[in-house]
């Protein structure tokens, strides 16, 4: 697994859909298609397609690539997982009106794909399976929190689908040994890292930091 320093809380959503991009559709991802009409889904996990961004024109896309997430929208995180949410949108949109992901000269429509999870790490696990599976994203976005990004990236993994989490910082979401789930925010033991470094080139030291 990947990371790098950490930041904002809910910044990193943006920021790790953004790193994707940046680096185009990994040769071991699906090939690009186009995104398969939303399924009925159960009243605890009503999927959310996103609009199409404003200022992209239609017909000046190539292809489509179908990113989907089981966000809590609903449930004790569902605030956090609004912001998740938020952050992704704001890649996508951003994204399609500067004219979407350049893969081999090719520009594909980002298109996002929700369903609510509920605040519960195993419907999170499921719907992170029928994402793949029924759905046939080309990518996974990850949840909120530790505890569903642990199950989700399980699947991932099983499924050998990449998947970017921007919200999840326990250490053992880092030490599975996998190699389909990259993250963006540091493990949660090295948030004051950069603090320590910096007071140990004080001079006078301080004799506290509080």
């Amino acid at each position: 697994m990947y990371y790098p320093g950490h930041g904002f809380r809910w910044l990193p959503s943006a920021l790790a859909a953004v790193m994707l991009a940046a680096c185009g559709a990994p040769a071991s991802a699906p090939a690009p298609t186009a995104a398969p009409a939303a399924t009925t889904a159960p009243a605890a996990a009503k999927p959310t397609t996103a609009p199409t961004a404003a200022g992209a024109s239609s017909g000046t896309f190539d292809g489509t690539l179908l990113f989907g997430a089981p966000i809590s929208l609903t449930g004790s995180t569902a605030k956090e997982g609004a912001l998740t949410r938020d952050g992704y949108d704001l890649w996508r949109d951003t994204y399609n009106k500067a004219g979407g992901i350049n893969v081999g000269g090719k520009h594909y429509k980002i298109e996002t794909k929700y369903y609510d999870d509920a605040s519960n790490a195993q419907q999170s696990a499921t719907l992170a399976d029928k994402l793949i599976n029924e759905d046939k994203v080309n990518f996974l976005l990850g949840p909120y929190g530790t505890a569903p990004t642990l199950q989700v990236s399980t699947v991932a993994e099983k499924n050998k689908m990449p998947m970017i989490e921007g919200n999840g910082a326990a250490e053992s979401i880092f030490s599975q040994g996998y190699k389909y789930t990259f993250g963006v925010l540091s493990p949660a033991q090295n948030y004051l890292r950069g603090v320590i470094d910096l007071v140990l080139t004080l001079d006078p030291k301080p004799a506290s930091v509080a």
